[in-house]
């Protein structure tokens, strides 16, 4: 009878070990399949890449009007909000020794930032990879007809006279009809960002475009909606030999190359008399 206790004790400890082994593996298995399922979740909701200045994440640095920095992080900058998005990527352990990263995606909206940069990598008609670097500011700092800009302004270039960049999305609305020819449906339907409608007949699609405006005294905006004659007036008693040189040069002061080079020899100009 002691012997038979002994044994009905044994059998009954390894049982309850093993049913408690089996729900801890359930439980951690259940925690990894959830936060599996949500991964998945939250890679079929990504957003339109079309909507961002650059469409992969890129590295740079971001500062808030609070003082609080972010170095050294992937950023994104959605024009269709007005705000920039900062990936955050951690290494957790789930229950029972796993490992997963956690994703955080933080969103600081215009009011909040005061400014941000990073450089962008894209590739040209030869493959050839091409980087290029953004600095974008908190349009406050900025006066435009004696009161606060608003926005998000790009620095193009600083100096005596400088240039900044508006940038924002030009919405075209695409129709179709039941005859539009199935190849160039096709076509519209891989290259525009979102549709509206029956049998996808209406479809919307976004381009990059950007304002020109010179800065003045440090921080007083010009609005480049002027003719050349006015234009010219701004710089002065340099005023002839700006435009000598556009003339000589066959440059635009609307296109951003053709102004960033008028401005800097302007500035040089500057430069060598003081």
């Amino acid at each position: 009878m002691y012997r038979l206790s002994i044994f009905t004790l044994l059998f009954l400890v390894s049982g309850t070990l093993l049913f408690a082994q089996k729900k801890e593996k359930k439980k951690k298995n259940d925690m990894i399949h959830a936060a599996t399922k949500d991964l998945e979740n939250q890679s079929q909701n990504e957003r339109d890449s079309m909507v961002f200045y650059h469409s992969e994440w890129e590295v740079g640095n971001l500062l808030l009007k609070n003082g609080k920095a972010f170095k050294g992080v992937s950023l994104l900058y959605d024009l269709e909000r007005d705000q920039v998005e900062v990936l955050q990527i951690e290494d957790i352990e789930l229950y029972g020794g796993e490992g997963m990263k956690d994703t955080t995606t933080l969103i600081f909206e215009q009011h909040e930032i005061e400014e941000f940069d990073f450089i962008a990598h894209t590739v040209d008609e030869n493959e050839q990879e091409i980087t290029v670097p953004h600095h974008f500011v908190n349009a406050e700092r900025y006066y435009r007809d004696e009161h606060p800009a608003t926005g998000i302004f790009e620095i193009v270039t600083e100096g005596k006279v400088g240039i900044i960049a508006y940038p924002y999305l030009l919405k075209t609305i695409h129709r179709t009809n039941p005859h539009f020819d199935p190849d160039r449906r096709r076509e519209m339907e891989n290259n525009v960002h979102s549709y509206r409608g029956n049998q996808a007949d209406v479809y919307y699609s976004y381009k990059l475009k950007e304002r020109l405006y010179l800065v003045l005294e440090g921080n007083v905006i010009f609005d480049l909606n002027i003719k050349r004659k006015s234009f010219l007036k701004i710089f002065g008693e340099k005023e002839d030999e700006l435009n000598d040189f556009m003339r000589k040069s066959g440059l635009q002061y609307k296109i951003r190359e053709d102004l960033i080079q008028i401005v800097d020899y302007y500035n040089g100009l500057e430069e060598i008399m003081n």
